[in-house]
């Protein structure tokens, strides 16, 4: 995830909070409002209101908390981004806050006397705001995450935006994420602006009118948005002819969906950028905790579970006053719930799909979407093109990597061979072409299977088991693993990529859903024998848990080649910042601050300062 943009998007949320609070405040009297204009700039500048005046500060106190009871104001906040409006306190300072008053008369310096102090006021009046919401919240870091998923750098997709009419799409892979995106974008949390949005599946039936809504002051943004639940499946054409209509428009075009086939794919290949995200995760759900409760726990719940929760299931879980023991506790039942409901679903004879109001005539239900075929849910990522210049330096291969140690060897060998494979000189099956990682959180397995699919120039398939789980029922997940081996063999030469592998699970274990995880396992296993059977997939499995792992799938044929990962040391560390840094490396250590000296130093430390400096400069 990019954490620059998920806290950028979270300050949103908590400015837009503090916004509100202060708006309430002065409506109810506590402050006073004054718009001043700096260097073009509009400032809402403030000093304490009538309200308040001869008060306490336990009386202040619950005064403001009440006059936070009226709700939002998003039109006002809204304002405030449209224009620029900075909330700037201008007299925050002791003593400054009633200086105009005390200008006046008697009266005034009397009545000026009674009142707070500014900057004390404006911050109780902020911390008064309200908590944020874990759907928001939620959404949020789903939108931060899609940017980490998808191939494009950041900086490119914000240059996408900088179009005057760029055509987008965003696929949410969290039930509900489309309502509370489209939510967020019209309050302006997500843009800096309000949106008010035309549907765009409805612009060719009205003879290609587009009919905004409307929405309070002058908006920035006029968006054609195309909402996966208004797509009909089945009738393109019909999609072509509305995607055509919001063309002929001069506005943004923006598709939300939390399918990957819920859009038109006329949309999907027109956008300049196409971004998706989800399932659900404890990262997410850790930093929701964080953002809501003020704190967070270490532990967490299986990485099949956190899959199959939606946005719903944060927002009853995680809410202001509740523990995190609590908060995850629930989070686990109504997962758990869930999954239940799946295999009770998928078990059960002639049930009714309540989707389509159909029934299944293999007496399974049919795929959640509706549709018969779920999709892969992988993200294909093609090699970088490698110039032969300076500029091949910042592509990751494995040629660069530090620190991997036997994951680097193995990696350089595998090109030798695939080099041999290709001249015809090696067979597929005398190659070691399948191999578990596993390391702790943050030690590069990602970065590994990019760096290799680089070196060997060759497109990587990315999946998950989180993935593959995401439908929630058996059968949808069971097809989603086959569609990932299958895109990776249409490919060939290509690699799959398949992280948190460890959420497989293991077989013979007792309880309600022993069949359903049973039923995974078998299957994860035929497919790794079935691509055994074929050349041209390298098969990479990442895990923090390995000894979570059914014995099966690491036995001989399978993943057998297991190799650990560990945190760099030193000289891995030394390694990768000379790596980025090339000849910047010399100055910026030599730039680097001496240590105090004095008697009580640890002539440890000495040592140790030297043993790095002689690190980075080997």
């Amino acid at each position: 995830m990019d954490i620059r943009l998920a806290n950028h998007l979270l300050w949103r949320l908590r400015h837009r909070a503090e916004a509100d609070a202060i708006d309430h405040a002065v409506e109810g009297g506590i402050l006073v409002e004054r718009l001043r204009t700096s260097e073009g700039r509009k400032l809402r500048t403030f000093t304490p209101g009538p309200a308040v005046a001869g008060k306490s500060q336990a009386e202040i106190s619950r005064l403001i908390q009440h006059s936070g009871n009226g709700g939002p104001r998003s039109g006002r906040a809204t304002e405030d981004d449209v224009y620029g409006i900075a909330m700037e306190d201008l007299e925050s300072s002791a003593g400054r806050g009633t200086k105009g008053l005390r200008k006046g008369s008697g009266a005034s310096r009397s009545f000026a006397d009674r009142l707070p102090d500014t900057a004390n006021l404006l911050r109780t009046v902020r911390r008064s705001a309200e908590p944020l919401r874990a759907l928001d919240v939620a959404t949020m870091l789903l939108v931060a995450q899609s940017i980490t998923m998808s191939a494009t750098p950041v900086d490119e997709v914000l240059e996408a935006l900088r179009f005057p009419s760029p055509i987008m799409t965003i696929t949410g892979r969290v039930a509900g994420f489309e309502e509370a995106f489209l939510d967020l974008l019209g309050r302006g949390l997500v843009l800096p602006g309000i949106v008010a949005s035309c549907n765009g599946n409805n612009v060719a039936r009205d003879g290609y009118g587009l009919r905004f809504a409307q929405v309070p002051g002058d908006p920035r943004w006029r968006v054609v948005t195309f909402q996966g639940q208004d797509f009909e499946a089945g009738d393109e054409q019909q999609a072509e002819r509305c995607v055509a209509g919001a063309a002929r428009s001069v506005y943004p075009i923006l598709g939300v969906a939390e399918s990957d086939d819920r859009l038109p794919e006329l949309l999907r290949h027109a956008a300049r950028i196409n971004l998706t995200c989800g399932p659900m995760d404890m990262g997410i759900i850790r930093q929701t905790m964080r953002a809501v409760l003020g704190t967070v726990s270490e532990a967490g719940i299986a990485h099949a579970h956190a899959s199959a929760l939606t946005l719903s299931d944060l927002a009853l879980a995680i809410r202001p006053g509740t523990s995190v023991r609590r908060a995850l506790d629930l989070l686990d039942d109504l997962a758990r719930m869930r999954l239940a409901s799946a295999v009770e679903q998928e078990t059960g004879s002639g049930t009714t799909d309540k989707d389509s109001g159909r029934k299944s005539s293999s007496g399974t239900r049919a795929s959640k979407s509706g549709r018969d075929n779920p999709g892969s849910g992988s993200a294909r990522r093609h090699p970088a093109v490698l110039t032969g210049t300076e500029r091949d330096r910042f592509i990751p291969r494995v040629e660069t990597l530090t620190g991997y140690g036997k994951a680097k060897d193995w990696a350089l060998g595998l090109k030798e061979d695939v080099e041999l494979w290709r001249a015809g000189k090696l067979t597929w099956e005398s190659m070691s072409v399948k191999l578990l990682l596993s390391g702790p959180p943050g030690t590069g397995k990602t970065s590994f299977a990019e760096a290799l699919c680089n070196s060997l120039q060759i497109p990587l398939i990315a999946t998950s088991v989180a993935t593959w789980l995401e439908p929630g029922y058996l059968g949808d997940a069971l097809k989603r693993m086959s569609a990932a081996f299958a895109e990776a063999e249409a490919a060939a030469p290509s690699i799959l990529f398949i992280d948190e592998i460890d959420g497989i699970g293991k077989r013979g274990t007792e309880g309600e859903w022993s069949t359903y995880w049973n039923t995974i396992v078998n299957h994860a296993l035929e497919l790794l024998d079935g691509v055994a059977k074929s050349s041209g997939v390298i098969v990479i499995g990442a895990t923090n848990r390995p000894s979570a792992i059914d014995p099966a799938i690491v036995r001989s044929g399978r993943l057998e080649t297991h190799i650990i990962i560990p945190k760099p040391d030193t000289t891995a560390l030394a390694g990768i910042l000379r790596h980025h840094l090339k000849g910047d490396l010399t100055s910026v250590v030599a730039s680097a601050p001496a240590r105090p000296s004095g008697t009580d130093r640890d002539p440890k430390s000495e040592i140790s300062d030297t043993t790095d400096k002689r690190a980075f400069q080997c």
